[in-house]
This record gives structure tokens, sequence and C-alpha cells, in this order.
């Protein structure tokens, strides 16, 4: 009988696996709450901008937010326990890192000509600390686990977010006019939340098998009819654009050799749309009618005010032209309530992530942001075609980024659009890519099934392993 001193390593090692397994979920409860009580509130769901004074906001933005600075700490601290533990994995990639520390150092220079320099400083420093965060989560889990991280954080702030509803409004959302919100301060924040696990659990659902794939493509159902209950037609639009993209380089990875008849065949149904789309505009066809709704103030075609809102944005970009208003300085109390009383509606963001980086960082702070989000989004992609399927995930993340950034500012610091795009950078910045995969290594993943067979093989019977086993055994018998 063997006793339990004989493996002395065994119980400490058992403890490692489980901490190493179990960590990522702890640190997911903890991201999860912590995030949860930066950006909502259980108590007020919720009530839309439209509906708040807007010299309640200002005053708000004006005197800061002690809660968020706590947290902001805690997250650091996380991220820099995590950074320091893991610090031998480091292998930078000068491309991105260059480009992040060029962004970096552009917001620290706009200190000395912001407006405000003290609140500059301290938008600066929250940004700065959530990067710790952000290296930690890179270094600590790969690629699958930080994607599956980021989309768990929405996923389980749905669970509030219906009883936010089902309390404070009777789910008007399935209402014709309702949108659901949850306790988000506006439901265009919870479809660019909430498409997150829906670009991951898509791609998930296409790469697993078995039961596995019958989970994700669960959470992917669920988390979809709440993103499409939100009603954000910039979501949907950058979404279904990600989705595209996903499906499109999953067809150039896979399927090369069919690659001039998917091509033909999309010139085709290209040229159709348009020849439908004048046919309707001909007839009289009012196109734009799926995209209206009681909402809209205005002509839709000025994207409900965006427009207008964009060029006085732009007439105060091109008074410091240079290095802007300061990170995160421009909507100070005293724009809030200028460009509000001006467009007739309470406004603290520019609707655009490249505008808004036009009037904090100047021209060449936003042209630097572009440059920054473009360069990672290529990265992913060539990761990807060298058969590394987690980094596709993050190249459709980031097109829904890039496109929902044309007509929302959500992805911009302080949020938690922004954590996903710190991770995404920080991983690329700190790990190097590892060498080019061969095309006998794609077999060893799950194969893109176009037929989306919801089963896995069947496994080997008894018999048939044992054989196998005494075959093998034979063969190494009469090769030694």
């Amino acid at each position: 009988m063997t006793s339990a001193s004989a493996y002395p390593s065994l119980a400490p090692a058992a403890r490692t696996a489980w901490f190493r397994t179990a960590f990522p979920w702890l640190l997911l409860l903890c991201c999860w709450a912590i995030f949860f009580a930066m950006d909502n509130k259980m108590d007020a769901p919720l009530t839309s901008l439209e509906d708040r004074v807007v010299s309640d906001v200002a005053q708000k933005v004006s005197d800061g937010d002690i809660v968020h600075k706590i947290l902001t700490g805690v997250l650091a601290i996380i991220g820099a326990i995590l950074l320091v533990r893991h610090r031998k994995r480091i292998r930078l990639n000068w491309t991105i890192t260059a480009l992040c520390l060029a962004y970096m150092g552009w917001i620290a220079c706009g200190v000395f000509t912001a407006d405000d320099p003290a609140l500059t400083i301290r938008r600066l420093g929250g940004f700065l600390l959530t990067l710790l965060l952000c290296a930690g989560c890179a270094l600590h889990m790969d690629a699958d686990t930080n994607s599956l991280f980021a989309a768990a954080v929405p996923t389980l702030t749905l669970v509030p977010d219906v009883i936010a509803e089902l309390r404070c409004h009777g789910f008007q959302a399935l209402t014709p006019d309702g949108r659901f919100g949850g306790t988000y301060p506006h439901p265009n924040v919870a479809a660019a939340m909430l498409a997150i696990p829906v670009i991951v659990y898509s791609w998930f659902a296409l790469r697993k098998h078995g039961y596995l794939r019958l989970g994700f493509a669960a959470l992917a159902f669920i988390t979809s009819v709440f993103f499409v209950l939100t009603r954000s037609r910039t979501s949907l639009v950058a979404v279904l654009s990600a989705l595209a993209f996903s499906f499109a380089i999953m067809l150039l990875r896979h399927q090369r050799r069919k690659l001039a008849r998917l091509f033909s065949f999309a010139l085709l149904l290209a040229g159709a749309t348009g020849l439908a789309a004048l046919a309707a505009n001909a007839a009289g066809v009012n196109l734009m009618a799926p995209f209206q709704s009681n909402r809209d103030v205005g002509d839709p075609t000025t994207l409900t005010g965006r427009v207008d809102l964009w060029k006085t944005c732009l007439d105060y970009a091109y008074e410091h032209p240079i290095l802007g208003y300061g990170f995160g300085g421009f909507w100070s109390a005293k724009h809030i309530e200028d460009i509000s009383e001006e467009q007739q509606w309470p406004i603290n963001q520019s609707h655009s992530a490249y505008i808004e980086e036009a009037l904090d960082l100047g021209f060449p702070g936003a042209v630097l942001y572009t440059v920054a989000l473009f360069a990672c989004l290529i990265v992913c992609t060539v990761r990807y075609f060298r058969y590394d399927d987690a980094f596709g995930i993050w190249a459709a993340i980031l097109v829904f980024i890039a496109i929902n950034g044309f007509a929302e500012a959500l992805s911009l610091p302080p949020g938690f659009l922004s954590f996903v795009v710190g991770i995404i950078a920080a991983h690329l910045a700190l790990q190097k890519a590892s060498a080019p995969q061969s095309k006998s290594s794609e077999q060893k993943s799950a194969p893109f099934n176009l037929n989306l067979r919801f089963y896995s093989p069947a496994p080997l019977s008894k018999k048939t392993e044992l054989a196998l086993h005494r075959g093998l055994a034979d063969g190494q018998r009469r090769t030694s």
C-alpha cells in the first residue's frame, strides 16, 4: 500500500493547478463587480441623457466621482500584481509598442495646453491605471480566455439589467417604441456592451464542437435578443459589419481555392442590391423607413442631429488643432452647457470617437489613435491567417469598434469598451507572434464548417482502442 508521503509534491501541484484554473474566474467576478459599480446605477435605471437636466450633468463632470477614483485604483493594483508576476513573459512587438507610446506621449503633451490641466492630469492618471489592468490581463490569460473574459462581463450584467427593467419599466423594451437599457446610462451604451458577447460567442459557436458549440450558440442567441431590443442602429450596423468581416476572413482562409467564385458572387449580389435600390427609389419607396422611429428628431439623413453636432465640434477643434483641449478635457461644464443650449438637446460627447479625439488631442492625436487602432486590426487579421483563431475574434471586435466610432464615442476611456481595446493592444504590444504555423497545424484546430453541424465525431469503441494500442506496441518492439 502506497503512503501519501511518497508523493509529497502532488498536493502543492494540485493547489497550483486549481489556483491557475480558478483565478481568471475570480478576477472576472471582481472586475465585473467593479465595472458594474463604475458604469451602472441599480437604484436609478434607466434615464437617458435626454431626461436629465443639463446643469446636473455639467456639475457632475466638474466635481468628478470619488467612487470611480477608488475603484480605478483597485483595478490598477490587480493589474500591477499580474504584471509583476508575469513580467518574464514580456516579448515586445516594437511596432505596436511604439504606436501606443506615441499616443500616450501625445496625451501627456496635451497637459501643457489644456483648458483645465488638473482635469486632464486626473483623466490621464485614470487611463494609465486602467492600462495596468489591461497589461496584467494580457499577460496572465491567453487570447481566447481574454475574449471570454471580455464577453462575460456584459453577460453577467444582463441579470441585474433584466431585474432593473422589470422593476422600473415593466420591460417596455417589448413595446414598439421601447428600448432595452437595463442599468446602463443609455440604451446605446447597452448595445455597445452587448455587441462584444454577440461577436465572441458567435465565433466560439463556429469553432467548437458538440455540447460546447450548442452552449455558445445559445449564449450568442440570448445576448443577440437583448442586443436587438436596444434598437441601437449604429451598433447594429457595426455588429453586422463585424460578422460579415468574420465570415469573409473565414472563407478567405479556408476556401482559398474558391475565391474566384466567391468574389464573382459578391459582385453579383452587390450589383443586384444596387439595382434594387435604384428601382425602389424610382418607384418612390422610402428606403430610410426601416431606420426611422418615433424618437427621431428631424431628417434621419442627418443621423438624428449628429451632423449638426459634428459641425459645431469641428469648429471648436479648429481653434486648438495641434494639442486639442487636453485628454478628456473638452467636455467641461461650460462646453456642455454651451453646446447643449446651441443644439437644443443635452450633450456630453461628440458622438464620434474620431472627432472626440480631435477635440481632446488635436488632429495629430486623432491620426495617432486611428493609425494605432487599424494597426492592431491588421496585426490581428494577419495572425488569424497564420492559423491562430483567437485573433480572428479580436479582429472582428476591432472592426466593430472602428465602425461604431464613426457615430459614437463609447470606445474611448473611461469605459468598458476602452478596456477591451486596451487588453487587445497590450497583448499585441507585450507578446510577439510565434513563428507562422504550417497548414498541417490547421487540421489540429476545429475546421471551419459551413454546414454548422451541431455534433462531434463518435468516439472509438474500447475494442478498437485496445487493438490500436496493441498495434502501436508491436510496432515499437519491431523498430527497437
